[in-house]
């Protein structure tokens, strides 16, 4: 007898009591098409909340969100330094003396 095992991901948004899955295989030169589905019953449990952070999804725009507030900032301070003071040139000289 043959097997093949093959791995795979699904994602479950919500979860709902007694909820099942159906998985169907397809293949041209199958003699048996009858046994190419199967029913999977569905056991969800939350999922921490850990999780939703370190998603990329998530994760990429809060640190470019920051990245742009710390940007902002550091453009902010440098422009507000920039303003001369009153009685000094642009090259640290005292004028009118």
């Amino acid at each position: 007898m043959f097997s093949t095992s093959v791995v795979f991901r699904f994602r479950i948004d919500r979860q709902v009591p007694g909820a099942h899955g159906t998985v169907r295989t397809y293949n041209p030169y199958d003699r048996t098409p009858g046994n190419d589905t199967a029913r999977i019953p569905l056991e969800a449990s939350p999922a921490p909340p850990y999780r939703s952070v370190v998603r990329p999804a998530v994760l990429i725009p809060a640190v470019l969100a920051a990245v742009a507030a710390a940007a902002a900032g550091v453009a902010h301070r440098r422009r507000r330094r920039a303003v001369a003071v009153p009685g000094s040139s642009a090259d640290g000289e005292r004028s009118g003396s």
